[in-house]
């Protein structure tokens, strides 16, 4: 591996890292601007595959969304 990517993957996934922390501290916040979007994937998601569960609440998907942002970003960080 060379340097520059050993130094360029942490540098990019703290920005993934860093923000799902942000969403996990301010959720309130966030899932009132999400809601839009969350609607949509819940009437997408209902007419694609309407035996998966998509929970009701905002700020739950909008906790999901930062895990999933914290788990790639470690991923990414660690190869």
């Amino acid at each position: 591996m060379t340097l520059i990517r050993l130094v360029a993957r942490p540098m990019l996934a703290s920005t993934f890292v860093y923000g799902g922390i942000n969403a996990l501290r301010n959720a309130s916040a966030l899932a009132e601007a999400a809601k839009p979007v969350n609607d949509e994937i819940r009437g997408l998601v209902g007419k694609v595959a309407p035996s998966v569960p998509i929970p009701e609440d905002d700020k739950t998907l909008v906790r999901i969304n930062a895990g999933v942002h914290i788990a790639a970003g470690l991923a990414l960080a660690t190869g």
